[in-house]
C-alpha cells in the first residue's frame, strides 16, 4: 500500500482507534487522533477480549503487554440483572 499524502484521521481514542493508529504506525502511515477527553486515563474498567483478538494484539507488538497487564480467565459467568 502506498503511503497517503494525507494523514489518516482516527476519531477516538477508546480500544479500537488506539489499536488502529498502532498498526498504522507500524507500516509507517501518518496519523491524527482525534480524542474528547482531555487525556486518556483508567476508567475502572475492564474489557474481555477474544483469542482471535489477543491474537491480533500480539501481531501488532502488544503481546508481552497484553500478558503482562492483563489476567486469563479460564471461567466466566454472565448473569442477567434482574
Amino acid at each position: 500500500m502506498e503511503n497517503p499524502s494525507e494523514p489518516v484521521n482516527i476519531i477516538g481514542g477508546g480500544i479500537g482507534g488506539l489499536a488502529l493508529a498502532n498498526a498504522l504506525q507500524l507500516v509507517g502511515i501518518d496519523f491524527r487522533l482525534f480524542e474528547q477527553a482531555p487525556q486518556l486515563t483508567e476508567v475502572g474498567a475492564g474489557i474481555g477480549i477474544s483469542t482471535a483478538a489477543v491474537d491480533i494484539l500480539e501481531r501488532l507488538g502488544l503481546g508481552e503487554q497484553l500478558k503482562q497487564d492483563g489476567k486469563e480467565f479460564q471461567k466466566i459467568n454472565f448473569s442477567k440483572k434482574i
